[in-house]
């Protein structure tokens, strides 16, 4: 029996040219948004895919921060998107949500990618707080956790922000 060997230098090779290739050197063209809605409410109607979120006129404030990527040109189907939403009581100065009170406060993280399951589905783990720092802005910490489509895929979500008022 005879084995074929390769030199090392020529594997070496092949390594360092797969590593320089796969570095990241292209703008990926990133969005973020955040932003808060006064006279507001979450109308949420519960698809194959999740839930089609919807912000309509109503008596809460409603929070959407919305991150878009729209990918490398030279790679195809890398585009991603998310947003999270949540409601709260219109006036309220400084809140903190959690696992507790997700459902109440209609929190829902979406995601669009060609990544496997996409949707919007309901926040189930994690924390949100929030406080009001001036007449239309408010800083917020997000750390939450989703389960989309019965547990089989899990997403987490880590950000802060300040979010304005958009209307």
């Amino acid at each position: 029996m005879k084995i074929s060997t390769y030199p090392i230098s020529k594997i070496l090779l092949l390594f360092s040219f797969a590593f320089i290739c796969s570095c990241d050197t292209g703008d990926d063209s990133r969005y973020a948004e955040f932003d808060y809605y006064d006279d507001s409410k979450i109308e949420a109607v519960e698809t194959d895919r999740g839930f089609d979120i919807s912000i309509t006129e109503g008596d809460m404030l409603v929070f959407e921060y919305i991150f878009e990527t729209e990918g490398r040109e030279e790679v195809a189907d890398d585009e991603f998107a998310q947003r999270l939403y949540f409601e709260i009581p219109a006036g309220v100065q400084e809140f903190e949500l959690d696992s507790e009170n997700f459902a109440t406060a209609s929190a829902y993280l979406g995601r669009t990618c060609f990544c496997g399951i996409t949707g919007n589905y309901p926040v189930n783990a994690g924390s949100i707080s929030g406080r009001k720092t001036s007449s239309n802005t408010f800083a917020v910490t997000i750390d939450i956790q989703v389960n989309f489509e019965d547990d089989f895929d899990t997403y987490q979500l880590q950000t802060s922000a300040n979010l304005k008022r958009r209307n």
